[in-house]
């Protein structure tokens, strides 16, 4: 009897550890298959997208079967709460476990936006509230109205925001867009003014820039911009008007 019962308990166990194998296989399987999908996509993850509804979201577009094996790791591995929000390439060939350690790294789609060299305020503006990548709060906001909005009231914008290319996620606002060209600036003037020569007739570092665009204007060959910024110091060290044409460099 004690041996029948012993071979009882063999079989159960052996049967338990075959489910469990084959369990633990298709676990595995579905997590390291590639997904269901034949060209390079771009999924969206909002702000409060739980797990669940990123893998049901998976599910509806026919990339995987069924949301709980993806469910099941992430919770296992604990990644639910470290899910960042935006927009991800997702390629053919990902698996599941890949997908899943794609929306915690927060490498999501970079988008770009230039401000060339000599652009005017309103022409930022206009590239700025036409650029679709961008969440838009500024509407129509006026130019003292925003710089309000960047703290800084009472400044002028001409001249405050850095020429360059920037990078950003999708759902970036325009206000964080300006602020970030805003702050570039301000720290290369800043960091110009700490280096300037001696006994320049400047009294604060926009006064430098507002004369670097007067220059600019005056010539577009860079030989020649040193001996024209010469001539103006000079002058102004004298008290005598710069004379030349481009006084007003900006418009509205």
């Amino acid at each position: 009897m004690k041996k029948h019962r012993l071979i009882i308990v063999i079989t159960i166990a052996s049967l338990m550890l075959v489910c469990s194998m084959g369990c633990y296989w298709a676990f595995q399987h579905q997590l390291n298959q590639p997904m269901s999908l034949h060209e390079t996509a771009i999924l969206r993850i909002e702000p409060g997208d739980s797990l669940t509804a990123i893998s049901n979201m998976l599910v509806r577009r026919g990339w995987i079967t069924h949301p709980y094996f993806v469910n099941f790791a992430g919770r296992s591995k604990d990644l639910a709460g470290s899910i960042k929000t935006g927009e991800y390439e997702i390629r053919p060939g990902l698996t599941p476990l890949q997908f899943l350690s794609l929306i915690v790294s927060g490498k999501v789609i970079q988008y770009s936006l230039t401000i060339p060299e000599g652009w005017t305020f309103k022409q930022i503006l206009d590239a700025v509230r036409s650029n679709q990548h961008l969440q838009h709060t500024l509407s129509e906001a006026a130019p003292a109205t925003i710089m309000d909005q960047l703290g800084h009231t009472g400044l002028h914008p001409e001249g405050r925001f850095f020429p360059d290319t920037y990078m950003f996620p999708a759902g970036t606002s325009d206000l964080e867009f300006l602020q970030r060209s805003y702050n570039t600036m301000a720290k290369v003037l800043a960091e110009e003014w700490q280096q300037r020569a001696p006994d320049l007739p400047y009294q604060d570092a926009y006064q430098v820039l507002i004369m670097a665009s007067i220059i600019e204007k005056e010539t577009a060959a860079p030989d020649e911009r040193y001996k024209i910024a010469g001539v103006f110091v000079r002058r102004l060290q004298r008290g005598i008007k710069l004379q030349t044409d481009p006084t007003v460099i900006y418009a509205f």
